[in-house]
C-alpha cells in the first residue's frame, strides 16, 4: 500500500512537460516593457504549453473573477477580491511634438495640463483610469481631442499636433527617441503610481500558474530593476 506521504505529496510542476494554456490581459506598456520577454522565456523553458496575451477589456475584472483571464496587471491596488504583488513603480510624463509651445518647459502645471488638448490611451472605458481617477479627486478633468488604443500609435500621433499625451516615463525612455518629440515633466498632482500583477485567490495553489508569477516577477525585477521611481 502506498504511504500518506507519496499520497499525498505537493504536486511538482515541471514547466519543460507542461502543457499550460496561460491567459494574460495586458496594455502595450507592459508588452513592451517586460511581456516580451517573458514571452521568450516562457516559450523556451515550457515549449509545450501557450501563452495567449490580449489587450484588457473593459470587463477585464469580471473576466478574472469568471476564469477568463488569469492573469493581468494594474496601476493601482485592484479590488479587494484579487490578490496583488507589485512589480514596480512609474510616474507620468507629457509626451508632445517638438513644435508644441510648451515644449521646451521643464513641468507642466496644472492649469497649463488642463488647458490643452489630450490624446488619450484607451486602457478601460476610453481613458486612462490612472490620469482621470487622479483628477476626478482633485475636481478637474481634461479634453480629450484624439483616443487612441496604443501608447506607441500615441508616439507617432504627435509630431506636427497640439496634442500632449500622458504615458508613463519607463516606456518613454525606452521608445521615444523621436527628434520630433518633446518629453516634459507632468504636473506634480500626478503623483507616482505602483504598477500590479493580479490574479484571482482560486490560482494561489496552481503550481502551473506560481511557475508564471514568479517568471514574471524575475523578468520584471531585471529589466525594469526596483520598485522605486524618482520623480
Amino acid at each position: 500500500m502506498p504511504q500518506l506521504g507519496t499520497l499525498f505529496a505537493a504536486e511538482v510542476f515541471d514547466p519543460a512537460t507542461a502543457e499550460e494554456h496561460y491567459r494574460l490581459a495586458a496594455t502595450d506598456y507592459a508588452q513592451l516593457l517586460f511581456l516580451h520577454e517573458v514571452s521568450r522565456k516562457v516559450n523556451k523553458l515550457s515549449p509545450h504549453s501557450v501563452l495567449r496575451i490580449a489587450s484588457p477589456r473593459d470587463a477585464v475584472f469580471d473576466d478574472m473573477l469568471h476564469g477568463r483571464v488569469d492573469l493581468s496587471f494594474y496601476v493601482a491596488a485592484p479590488p479587494a477580491a484579487f490578490r496583488q504583488q507589485l512589480l514596480f513603480e512609474d510616474i507620468c510624463v507629457c509626451v508632445m511634438s517638438a513644435d508644441h509651445p510648451l515644449a521646451k518647459r521643464k513641468r507642466l502645471t496644472l492649469r497649463e495640463y488642463l488647458r490643452c488638448a489630450h490624446l488619450v490611451i484607451d486602457i478601460i472605458d476610453g481613458e486612462q483610469p490612472l490620469i482621470a481617477n487622479r483628477l476626478g479627486e482633485l475636481g478637474v478633468a481634461r479634453r480629450a481631442a484624439v483616443t487612441l488604443p496604443l501608447n506607441l500609435a500615441a508616439l507617432a500621433t504627435l509630431p506636427g499636433t497640439n496634442m500632449v499625451a500622458t504615458l508613463n516615463r519607463r516606456l518613454v525612455e525606452r521608445y521615444a527617441d523621436d527628434p520630433a518629440l518633446a518629453v516634459v515633466a507632468a504636473p506634480v498632482e500626478l503623483e507616482p503610481f505602483q504598477y500590479f500583477m493580479f490574479w484571482h485567490p482560486r490560482l494561489d495553489h496552481d503550481t502551473a500558474q506560481q511557475w508564471l508569477r514568479d517568471t514574471i516577477r524575475s523578468v520584471a525585477a531585471a529589466i525594469v530593476g526596483g520598485p522605486s521611481s524618482r520623480r
